[in-house]
């Protein structure tokens, strides 16, 4: 008897696993450019618990054009723009949740700092028994980045990942990584 409760929780378990697994796929996006700023898309064809994918244009993240001089240091502000619907986590998010981040790359002549997040709003959702911390419609998240002495000038391209975790008010959606550049002119 016991031994084929151990098989049933077994196979039950394993199909679980296997369920989560291909729901857990990321695809990453491709930039998009528009003038003189970054904006991007987060590509979103992921499943939820309700059978519906994500909208495409759930996220848009814009990168201003950033001027800093050499030797000196500077504000990149990446904003997102969230759909209405949906929000997605905070940083630092609400108990299991996984937060928004942003990553910036280090490039030849130019370091980033820590990224600070905007202060987030606390909300009830269906899916969840407490508040959580997220972010709806408009964030911005800004960047101190240094451009050495020595940096050459002119324009380049800072590569950046934004990883979040989308969700509407019923389920949230598998995380995803938006991949996106920020302009830069060393002056």
């Amino acid at each position: 008897m016991n031994r084929n409760l151990l098989t049933v929780l077994f196979l039950l378990l394993s199909s679980v696993l296997a369920a989560c697994s291909s729901a857990g796929t990321e695809k990453s996006a491709a930039p998009q450019s528009s003038g003189n700023s970054q904006s991007s898309s987060a590509n979103t064809n992921s499943q939820s618990a309700k059978a519906s994918s994500l909208p495409e244009d759930v996220l848009v993240a814009n990168a201003k054009k950033l001027e800093v001089e050499a030797g000196k240091s500077a504000q990149a502000e990446v904003s997102l723009s969230i759909k209405e619907g949906y929000h997605i986590n905070a940083n630092p998010p609400s108990q299991y949740q996984i937060a928004t981040q942003l990553t910036l790359e280090q490039m030849e002549g130019i370091t980033a700092g820590q990224p600070k997040y905007p202060a987030s709003m606390t909300k009830k959702f269906a899916f969840s028994e407490k508040p959580l911390a997220v972010y709806e419609k408009e964030a911005t998240i800004t960047v101190p980045v240094n451009a050495a002495a020595g940096a050459a000038k002119g324009e380049r391209a800072l590569p950046a990942r934004l990883r979040f975790q989308a969700c509407d008010d019923q389920v949230c959606y598998p995380p995803k990584n938006l991949q996106l550049t920020i302009p830069v002119l060393v002056k």
